[in-house]
């Protein structure tokens, strides 16, 4: 589908659709900090051309692209990171460990994906999976601290659907929360139903794992 209007957002990002099924289901998030950029979820990569197309548009270059961070490895938010990377010559990929691997090396993923949905839709939906080059990857743990440019970015480990971090970004202190893929689901899901704006709070289901409780490593 055709991806809707950049929307600006609080604290320097702007939201970028990946025209992924309908709008701002797997979004993309640019941030800026001093002249310098980072994603935050990549989309598929069959939405890559776009999100360059955006940055390039706002008159940054692929060269000013510091890093590249999907919050989890599920395809509609990682699968065009590949892609993204080789087109950001400067670019290292920030990921949870248990993701890094399937970033490194997506066979796995890739199969696991297409004996459920078959290889044309796969293409039709996904397109090409490329690896990165394990060099141009930094794992993010629990607590994990980034320095952007001048910008903190926190890694909070949110066991869920995958074991992958929340992310917390802020200038000088995390103020701006990114619940990784409860905010898309639930905001999206609110905006369809005439709600609240999906820039709203989001409220997290009931199904995160509380303590001690033993996560799906996937």
């Amino acid at each position: 589908m055709q991806p809707s209007a950049p929307r600006p957002l609080p604290e320097a990002i702007t939201c970028l659709d990946t025209g992924f099924l309908q709008p701002e289901m797997a979004a993309s998030y640019l941030v800026e900090s001093a002249g310098r950029y980072a994603f935050i979820e990549t989309g598929t990569a069959l939405g890559v051309p776009g999100l360059l197309s955006e940055l390039e548009r706002m008159g940054a270059t692929r060269e000013q692209v510091d890093y590249i961070i999907p919050t989890h490895v599920h395809l509609d938010h990682a699968g065009g990171a590949g892609s993204l990377m080789a087109a950001c010559p400067n670019a290292r990929l920030v990921v949870h460990p248990r993701g890094a691997r399937h970033m490194i090396d997506p066979s796995k993923l890739w199969a696991g994906a297409t004996a459920v949905y078959g290889e044309e839709e796969m293409r039709h939906t996904y397109g090409e999976i490329v690896p990165v080059a394990e060099e141009r990857v930094v794992e993010a743990l629990d607590e994990f601290e980034l320095d952007f440019n001048g910008r903190p970015l926190k890694f909070i480990d949110t066991p869920g659907t995958r074991q992958t971090p929340l992310l917390r970004l802020g200038r000088t202190e995390p103020r701006f929360l990114y619940r990784r893929y409860l905010w898309n689901v639930a905001a999206q899901f609110r905006h369809r139903q005439g709600g609240p704006s999906s820039t709203s709070p989001v409220r997290p289901p009931n199904s995160i794992p509380r303590p001690g409780m033993r996560p799906w490593s996937g």
